[in-house]
């Protein structure tokens, strides 16, 4: 007597309902998984976990914030009669006040750049702080405009440590700041006229009116004037000169056409009005 089997379907039943119900845990922690990760990496997540005080310090471009940092000291070296002038407490007194309003002045100059930039940075630079959703526009347009009133403020605030050279540094490089971003002269549509506006800033500007100042305040120069300086002394001029020739360099690079780059985005960073994408 032959024994009849079951019907197939009734033996992998109970194989299929497992694997299925497998199959479901399986999706619904793939999908839960999926979930936490777009949220992790939605622009909302990734301003909560950023702080201020880190958006910020990208904000303030921090290569020229350092750069600015050292330059005074290395120019207040550069000007001392001798190594023990350059040691001797007028001069640390002399640094520290030239410092803050200088740092201040650099963070208006280049959140000024990044505020009227946005668009070409989505492209160029996504990382930066507005560009990449971190700092809303308002935000950065309050900490340009503390940061300029405070600079020129304490410029002009201390009758003797707020000498000339200090506020020509001051002014003068926030005005050329100004106009190299914003409208409507905005220098940097016309790659002349940025070059130029570089090497004023990087050579005479800056590196003239902070020799101008450690004269003055650390080193007895009563008075000392900017024009005084290159007019008279050797190293003020050879140390502008370089820095000139130096600016001419990064001009040449910014607003020039590198044939490593494409077109698009190097007209575009000095065009932007025209540009087409």
């Amino acid at each position: 007597m032959r024994m009849r089997m079951p019907p197939s379907t009734t033996l992998t039943q109970p194989f299929s309902r497992s694997v299925t119900g497998k199959c479901r845990q399986f999706q619904c922690r793939q999908t839960a998984v999926l979930k936490a990760v777009d949220i992790s990496l939605s622009p909302e997540a990734a301003q909560e976990k950023v702080s201020f005080p880190v958006v910020l310090w990208r904000f303030t471009r921090p290569h020229t914030l350092i750069g600015s940092a050292l330059a005074i000291p290395a120019l207040h070296i550069l000007a001392a009669p001798s190594y023990k002038d350059a040691c001797s407490t007028a001069t640390a007194i002399s640094i520290l006040y030239a410092m803050l309003p200088s740092l201040l002045m650099n963070l208006y100059i280049t959140g000024l750049n990044q505020i009227t930039d946005v668009e070409i940075d989505k492209i160029n630079k996504p990382k930066l702080p507005i560009a990449a959703g971190d700092l809303s526009p308002k935000s950065a347009n309050i900490i340009v405009t503390i940061s300029l009133i405070l600079s020129l403020a304490m410029g002009l605030a201390h009758p003797t440590l707020g000498s000339q050279g200090l506020n020509v540094a001051l002014w003068g490089s926030g005005i050329l700041g100004t106009m190299y971003s914003l409208e409507p002269v905005r220098l940097k549509k016309f790659p002349l006229l940025a070059a130029f506006c570089i090497v004023a800033v990087r050579g005479a500007v800056i590196n003239a009116g902070f020799y101008a100042h450690a004269m003055s305040v650390a080193y007895g120069g009563v008075q000392t004037t900017v024009l005084g300086c290159l007019k008279s002394d050797m190293r003020c001029l050879l140390s502008s000169s370089f820095f000139a020739i130096f600016g001419i360099v990064i001009g040449k690079l910014v607003c020039f056409h590198p044939p490593c780059l494409p077109s698009r985005l190097v007209f575009a960073s000095c065009n932007p009005e025209r540009a087409k994408f």
